[in-house]
């Protein structure tokens, strides 16, 4: 008979889920089972074992050390610095968790200053909720065979991961997560194009609901392409036309009308509503005021105007 343990296995994240500091009694052994909660999105990730298996994973480094089990040591080290690196690349700082003991407590160094999980941002909050959650669970399964954890295959659902983060980290946050489990299966739902582009060869699925029943958009689904820009995903599969504010975009579709009535030979008063128009638009930016110099350039050149604000 081969050993007992699970072959394969599925975890769930929401992007909501947070940590915060908490009193670790010392090095303790986590009985908890490591698949309990593991499918339950909306579940709050509880410190207590996340944190109690960074101190564990320390200590167990520290003393293999110093019996000197070199092998052991680097095998008990691998977790927490793949941890740290990949949560380091997302947020573009150097991350480090230490384990104090006067009291016993577990914190985290972003660019060398130590800092309570209590005054993280929430979008870093929730990267080290759940991502050190997975680590911790995919570490104390009990495995059927000697697959390294970040070989092996599973599926990895992600909700909204996205949520209270930075643009700069929606953009790396599932490229980081693939290279770290390169064999993982990941199934996630977002609103973020940084997301979506981000990554090249996913399948993207866009849902629409027509009648309120979500159905697949036609087209869908379609491969990723990490070269096109964020730009054309806006437009794409969230279609979002516009680049200004709402009230912006409103005016600039009311000088492109006036634009069209000249052009088709609108008389002095539609020409006169037109540079009112541009003028008003070109006083709030610098870009603004490029784009109605570049139309009225154009109409003057078509119409032999002289038109300007």
């Amino acid at each position: 008979m081969g050993r007992p343990g699970f072959f394969f296995c599925v975890f769930a994240y929401a992007g909501y889920r947070r940590i915060s500091n908490i009193q670790i009694s010392g090095i303790q052994e986590l009985d908890e089972h490591p698949l309990k909660n593991a499918l339950d999105f909306q579940y709050t990730a509880d410190p207590q074992p996340i944190l109690q298996w960074i101190a564990n994973t320390i200590a167990a480094e520290a003393i293999a050390n110093t019996q000197n089990e070199k092998e052991e040591a680097k095998q008990r080290r691998e977790a927490i610095d793949r941890l740290e690196k990949s949560i380091g690349n997302i947020i573009d700082k150097k991350i480090s968790f230490k384990l104090e003991t006067k009291p016993y407590a577990v914190r985290i160094e972003v660019d060398s200053e130590r800092l309570d999980f209590n005054h993280l941002p929430d979008g870093l909050k929730s990267i080290v909720s759940w991502l050190s959650d997975l680590l911790m669970r995919m570490d104390r399964v009990k495995w059927k065979n000697e697959i390294a954890v970040f070989e092996r295959n599973f599926i990895l659902f992600l909700d909204e991961i996205e949520v209270h983060m930075h643009p700069a980290w929606q953009r790396k946050i599932l490229p980081v997560v693939q290279n770290l489990f390169p064999n993982a299966q990941i199934f996630i739902s977002t609103h973020s194009p940084f997301v979506v582009g981000s990554v090249d060869g996913a399948w993207i699925h866009k849902l629409v609901k027509p009648n309120g029943d979500s159905q697949l958009a036609e087209g869908y689904p379609k491969l990723s392409e990490d070269a096109r820009s964020f730009r054309y995903w806006l437009d794409e599969v969230f279609d979002i036309t516009s680049e200004y504010g709402v009230e912006a975009d409103k005016q600039l579709k009311h000088f492109y009308a006036l634009r069209d009535e000249v052009f088709k030979g609108g008389n002095g008063i539609i020409q006169e509503s037109l540079i009112q128009a541009g003028q008003a638009l070109a006083d709030q930016s610098q870009e603004m005021r490029q784009i109605i110099e570049m139309e009225l350039r154009q109409i003057n050149r078509r119409l032999s105007l002289q038109l300007g604000l």
